[in-house]
């Protein structure tokens, strides 16, 4: 048999072995929620790491891009002033011939105009030489 106190003593060994072993459970529960905590930190915290990194690329990538266009924008508008500066010269190369052919024309134009005026001239002295002669021949007439 075991007497009362040997019961109770019994049950507060069980009891106190129970507690240790429950304590035990809860320390390493613990130790294992504070591993646990430090490594969603430092997952946190690479995380956040590499998002200011990604960031950092992203800006540097923007950048760059924004520079290259704004080199082919500039590229662009050299080679379009380019071409406008190469048509003027062609278009005043063809103002030029054209005003050279057309002052040839009027030249031709001016003389061949001389020309037949000098003849128009030409034939009304040659009537009015002939209209004094007959004028004159009619004098003669009459007057003899």
């Amino acid at each position: 048999w075991v007497s009362g106190g040997q019961a109770r003593d019994a049950m507060h060994l069980a009891f106190d072995a129970r507690f240790g072993a429950a304590e035990g459970r809860v320390e390493h529960l613990e130790r294992r929620h504070a591993g646990l905590a430090l490594r969603v930190e430092d997952e946190s915290h690479r995380a956040q790491q590499a998002e200011l990194g990604l960031v950092a690329k992203v800006d540097e990538d923007v950048a760059r891009i924004l520079a290259t266009a704004e080199e082919t924008s500039r590229e662009l508008r050299q080679a379009q002033e380019a071409a406008l500066e190469q048509c003027v010269v062609e278009l005043r190369g063809v103002i030029d011939s054209k005003a050279v052919v057309l002052k040839s024309l009027l030249r031709t134009s001016v003389r061949a105009e001389s020309v037949e005026r000098a003849d128009n001239i030409r034939w009304t002295r040659e009537d009015l030489e002939k209209l004094i002669r007959v004028q004159e021949l009619l004098q003669q007439r009459f007057t003899e």
